[in-house]
């Protein structure tokens, strides 16, 4: 790099990625990592847990016991995910339908910092419904069902989640108009504590442009917040820049 010292600035604004269409994601069923109650077992020895929202046989449904109101599921998808559709599917029996309910989101679990990214009522109904309308990026998700349609505790039959892998963005800011014209790559480095280091690296194509802001989009793990940025560049280029910021 060109000059001595850069102003990093991390920024809480967020990602905007290229695309948001998404897809909707296949269902594993060690997503589940905690659920409300204790689970429903019947005379054959068919346990119906929070895993069977995730089995993709709509005939087994999730049957918490024990609880009143407040259920929920917590998912770990591993990775953050930005999401913007969910699906919903009842047992279809009316009584057990869910009729209103929170999907909520943390980046982390020690503890859960939960942000609310939807809530719906819901009407009556057996087939599969599906909810838009929000964007939000988190790694551990929470159904929250607060109400029913009697009452009775929720028959959850099918959950899906639509998104993409949450989209990290670097802006670079350069005004030297002398050695800004590097066509090098850089390779970036991130360290954060709430991943465990450098945890972070992605390289950034040439063609810095003097008097101009270069965005770079990738994928990685979820940083948070960025405390050190290193930055290398290859082959005998330079670059002089002025700020870097992470979003």
């Amino acid at each position: 790099m060109a000059r001595d010292s850069i102003d990093v600035v991390t920024t809480e604004e967020p990602t905007t990625p290229p695309s948001s269409a998404g897809t909707w994601l296949s269902n594993d069923a060690d997503w589940v990592v905690e659920a409300s109650g204790d689970t429903y077992v019947d005379a054959q020895g068919v346990a119906f847990g929070p895993d069977r929202v995730l089995d993709g046989n709509t005939t087994t449904y999730w049957n918490p016991q024990g609880v009143s109101d407040n259920w929920y599921i917590i998912f770990d998808l591993g990775i953050p995910y930005t999401l913007s559709k969910l699906r919903v599917q009842s047992s279809g029996d009316f009584t057990h339908d869910v009729k209103q309910f929170t999907l909520q989101g943390s980046s982390g679990s020690d503890p859960y910092a939960w942000t609310d990214a939807l809530a719906v009522d819901v009407g009556r109904s057996n087939e599969r419904q599906e909810f838009g309308g929000f964007s939000a990026t988190a790694r551990y998700w929470r159904l929250l069902i607060t109400e029913t349609q009697t009452g009775w505790q929720p028959w959850v039959a099918a959950v899906q989640f639509r998104g993409i892998l949450a989209v990290h963005r670097l802006s670079f800011d350069v005004s030297d108009p002398v050695s800004a014209a590097s066509s090098d790559s850089v390779t970036v480095l991130i360290y954060s504590s709430v991943c465990g280091g450098w945890c972070v690296s992605t390289s950034v194509p040439g063609q810095f442009v003097s008097g101009q802001t270069r965005v770079h989009y990738f994928q990685g793990a979820d940083f948070c917040r960025a405390e050190m940025i290193q930055l290398k560049i290859e082959g005998n280029d330079s670059v002089a820049l002025d700020q870097v910021q992470s979003h």
